[in-house]
């Protein structure tokens, strides 16, 4: 145990799911067996927690809302819990990750699990590994979001290290917003040609401006 976490015991009642929770709780086979196991041994694995951002003496669960709710049916009043320090961005990957091993995940759930977890890859401009920070890239580095995709790809065995993968690339953006300037400014270069159908559009709409400008991509790599 490090020194940004500490164990204890918590009552049930202060600990409150995790914002967005992608996984549903549901009262199968499974959860009545969890019951019968926490009835007759009581909470063998810790509950993962963090302090809750906004309500005082709260808790917030990382890992373990299953465990909470049988102990709320079975009246247990305090669960051992592990109080970890997380921001946002950190308890969402270890929600995530804590959470795929379960057994029976809707695709429904797997998918929006997915997406937060590469929403958070990409606020942290990092990428994570399953454990623990693994590559550190600059803030507002254009690659952090491939990147991130790429990580996550490896995490969920996605990438098929013997095939070959090309993809065309055709009518890159013109323009893209710069949080920094105020203002449209070209993707690429300035002097890359519009497609003459958009023309039209440089000064109305000038973030939907498609150009003549192409790229081959193998694998991820342009």
């Amino acid at each position: 145990m490090n020194e940004k976490e500490k164990i204890g015991y918590i009552q049930a009642t202060r600990l409150i799911d995790f914002e967005e929770h992608p996984f549903v709780v549901e009262e199968n086979t499974a959860f009545i067996e969890l019951m019968d196991s926490i009835a007759r041994e009581g909470v063998l694995v810790p509950l993962i927690v963090r302090m809750h951002k906004e309500k005082q003496n709260y808790y917030e669960i990382i890992s373990g809302h299953r465990r909470k709710k049988a102990c709320l049916k079975l009246g247990i009043d305090k669960v051992p819990a592990i109080i970890r320090e997380l921001d946002d961005d950190s308890a969402v990957l270890e929600m995530v990750d804590s959470n795929l091993q379960r057994e029976n995940i809707k695709p429904s759930e797997k998918a929006y699990a997915y997406k937060m977890k590469l929403q958070a890859l990409q606020n942290n401009a990092k990428v994570y590994g399953r454990f623990g920070q693994v590559d550190q890239k600059q803030k507002g580095d254009a690659s952090e979001g491939i990147n991130s995709r790429k990580e996550l790809a490896k995490q969920l065995g996605l990438i098929d290290q013997d095939k070959f993968n090309f993809l065309w690339v055709t009518e890159f953006p013109e323009f893209e917003w710069s949080e920094e300037e105020e203002r449209y400014v070209a993707m690429h270069h300035p002097f890359t040609m519009p497609m003459e159908e958009d023309l039209d559009k440089l000064e109305s709409d000038p973030e939907n401006v498609r150009t003549k400008a192409y790229d081959i991509v193998l694998n991820g790599v342009e």
